[in-house]
């Protein structure tokens, strides 16, 4: 686990995760960083929804986000990358980098706007 993620701006996490994202699919050409952010926001975007599901049920995540439990950001980081790599949906992205970058915009207000369904463990 690079627990360093959680130094990262989001810039860098968003080019680290644009560089992931289109790993083998632009043949030849390799996108530069600014792109590689852009398409890392889209990517996020698009898929929030599967993520909040993915992430928003872990019994951690849940206490966290309820103020039950005050948990650590190294806990919360483990615990939100293992719920997104027991997912299918997104095993082609690195999980800590993901879980790091769902921590930086905010776990509690991203589960918060989380359809109902995905708040169910």
């Amino acid at each position: 686990m690079d627990t360093s993620l959680l130094d990262a701006s989001l810039e860098q996490l968003d080019a680290r995760l644009g560089a992931a994202l289109s790993r083998g699919t632009l043949g030849s050409r390799t996108a530069g960083e600014a792109e590689q952010r852009q398409s890392a926001r889209r990517w996020f975007e698009a898929n929030v929804v599967r993520i909040q599901a993915c992430v928003c049920g872990h019994p951690t995540v849940q206490a966290h986000c309820s103020g039950a439990a005050a948990t650590d950001r190294v806990v919360l980081l483990e615990c939100v990358a293992q719920a997104l790599s027991a997912s299918s949906s997104f095993r082609l992205i690195p999980t800590d980098l993901l879980a790091a970058r769902i921590l930086h915009v905010g776990l509690a207000q991203m589960c918060a706007a989380a359809p109902p369904q995905s708040a169910r463990p």
